[in-house]
């Protein structure tokens, strides 16, 4: 409020900030909602780091697990890429034989 309408602040308002020109005020009931509101805000603020280390300590204590999960995934995934390899370029399985001839044969079909 301008310090021109200072004489018309009611008593129950408590000066609050003084600037420049004007004067801040507050009310016990401002002042309440503002308590309210800024212990919510903790409150959310802890209950967020509280999941967070829930979550944290869960992953943490079946790490080998994921580790294994993902091990296992990358050799499925090693084996879908050359099979689609094989599966794009018609390569086959080779035939071994035990007379030392190496017989190689190519049909390129595109």
């Amino acid at each position: 409020m301008t310090n021109s309408f200072k004489d018309l602040v009611p008593d129950y308002f408590i000066r609050k900030q003084t600037l420049a020109n004007a004067e801040r005020y507050t009310t016990n009931e401002l002042k309440e909602l503002e308590d309210i509101i800024l212990g919510a805000e903790d409150k959310l603020f802890s209950l967020e780091y509280d999941l967070f280390c829930e979550v944290r300590d869960t992953i943490a204590s079946k790490v080998l697990r994921i580790q294994k999960s993902a091990r296992a995934i990358a050799g499925i995934d090693v084996l879908v890429s050359l099979s689609s390899v094989a599966t794009r370029n018609n390569y086959v399985k080779p035939q071994i034989n035990e007379k030392g001839i190496i017989d190689i044969k190519t049909d390129v079909i595109r």
